[in-house]
């Protein structure tokens, strides 16, 4: 008898550290939200003329926080963010606000996700501001 209820446990404990195992822990998706964010920084970066409107540096300020954010998030959940895709070679058109307003609101989605750990979701949180930031400021950049 004692044999079985060891077997049984020994299955029981098995049986739910896979289960754990296969839930895992759920973090956003840290890596392609900075590569959004790197592309939309790249378009608004760009002068169009011969000067740079404020609403551009904040913008890119804004984006460079949510960067700084993400990457100290994505260390403590320990997602690699060194293996992030380049953007590549963007146009710098004039509808480059838009296509950059479009990235803001992907990475915003993307972001916006359960964290399952605190620290890391309070710097999510931080992130979401930082980004809600640079896509008013666009939006400013796109009426100058």
């Amino acid at each position: 008898m004692k044999v079985y209820v060891r077997i049984i446990v020994l299955l029981a404990g098995i049986m739910s550290l896979t289960y754990c195992a296969s839930v895992g822990n759920r973090h956003p998706d840290y890596p392609n939200a900075l590569e959004s964010l790197r592309a939309a920084r790249s378009l608004i970066d760009q002068p169009a003329t011969r000067y740079r409107t404020m609403a551009q540096d904040d913008a890119v300020e804004a984006i460079n926080g949510a960067i700084r954010e993400i990457k100290s998030a994505a260390i403590e959940v320990g997602s690699d963010t060194e293996q992030v895709p380049a953007a590549g070679e963007l146009s710098g058109q004039p509808g480059r606000f838009h296509d950059a307003l479009e990235l803001l609101s992907k990475a915003r989605v993307t972001i916006d996700q359960d964290e399952d750990y605190y620290f890391a979701s309070t710097l999510r949180n931080h992130t979401l501001g930082h980004i809600d930031t640079a896509i008013q400021a666009t939006r400013r950049a796109l009426v100058d």
